[in-house]
């Protein structure tokens, strides 16, 4: 009577480990391109979501809430200030990153019923220009809608 062995044999765990290590030459480039896309989705976010704390901070408090680049520079960041002049957040960017206006607006204001004293486009670009960066285009209204952009 024979007995029955289980487990793999040498030749199929090379196989497997070959086959293995193919397929991670092609897909980790890949995931680095992934995790950047990620990043500035996730940057993208953190800039929307200012100017949408902006606007809800001036309805909730009944005075003006503006939102500039920070230091008067687009390019360092946004800043989010109540009418006293009070900080209330701050976006900065990561290195290599670069935020700009299509106008020279430095800062815009929203008043107490929501409304933006000016509309505003703005160009968030990554580093690695071949991932499309965000344009935030604000209407009076106080809406800002988020697209895709191509980076220069």
């Amino acid at each position: 009577m024979k007995t029955q062995q289980n487990g793999f044999t040498l030749v199929e765990l090379m196989v497997a480990l070959a086959i293995l290590g193919i397929v991670a030459v092609f897909a980790l480039p890949m995931f680095g391109d992934v995790v950047e896309r990620n990043r500035v989705v996730a940057k993208s976010n953190e800039i929307l979501g200012a100017f949408t704390y902006a606007r809800t901070e001036a309805v909730k408090s009944g005075s003006a809430v503006s939102v500039g680049g920070t230091g008067s520079d687009w390019a360092k960041g946004v800043t989010v200030t109540a009418a006293d002049g009070t900080t209330l957040r701050v976006v900065t960017l990561p290195s290599g990153y670069t935020l700009s206006a299509t106008t020279t607006t430095i800062s815009v204001a929203y008043d107490s019923t929501g409304f933006a004293s000016s509309t505003l486009t703005l160009h968030l670009c990554p580093s690695d220009k071949s991932i499309p960066g965000r344009q935030y285009s604000l209407a009076l209204s106080g809406l800002v809608t988020v697209t895709e952009y191509t980076c220069p």
